[in-house]
């Protein structure tokens, strides 16, 4: 699995990974991306729990533009965007997610 990981990584294609509770599919992530020196050179990485996070968490809060009568978005700061402080590259591991509502 790790192998499929690290091909992941390498080709810049987003992966999803099924699998039950427990088998570690967080940690052979990471261990992917300690091999890779994903955690390290100015690359981040977020594990992120889907299943305790509202779906604001995710989105950020709503800014409305009313003069366009739209909506913006403020990001939340844990989560890269582009023009931020935030590397340039690294893994966003998204785990739980069959357990959102």
């Amino acid at each position: 699995m790790i192998d499929l990981i690290t091909a992941a990584f390498n080709a810049d294609l987003p992966l999803f990974i099924w699998g039950p509770p427990g088998i570690g599919k967080s940690d052979m992530v990471r261990q992917a991306a300690v091999q890779q020196g994903w955690l390290q050179d100015n690359k981040a990485f977020i594990d992120v729990r889907l299943s305790q996070m509202e779906p604001v968490d995710l989105r950020g809060l709503p800014v409305p533009d009313m003069s366009a009568r739209k909506t913006d978005w403020l990001p939340p700061t844990w989560l890269p965007f582009e023009g931020s402080a935030w590397p340039n590259s690294g893994v966003l591991f998204l785990d739980e997610a069959s357990s959102t509502s």
